[in-house]
């Protein structure tokens, strides 16, 4: 975010939030929350590689926090998505 944020050094930190997220539909954080559990999917469907493993490769911190993040995104659990993508 920072990296970014420097990138855009006309504008404020709220404006930069605000502006993206009136172009995106979600704060900058929750966008890279989607694209982490949107890459989540494609392993799922794709791979047999155990969940823990696709949380880290995926970049969150620990499967807890995958799996809350997972399910809130694409309302099931990791394990039931890949049950009904197999």
């Amino acid at each position: 975010m920072k990296e970014v944020l420097a990138a855009t050094q006309t504008v404020s930190r709220r404006k930069f939030y605000n502006e993206f997220a009136a172009q995106v539909g979600h704060d900058p954080a929750e966008y890279i929350r989607r694209e982490k559990v949107a890459r989540a999917e494609e392993l799922l469907r794709d791979s047999t590689l155990p969940v823990r493993r696709i949380a880290e490769l995926c970049g969150f911190k620990n499967v807890t926090r995958f799996q809350v993040h997972f399910r809130r995104i694409v309302g099931q659990t990791p394990a039931q998505f890949r049950a009904a993508h197999r």
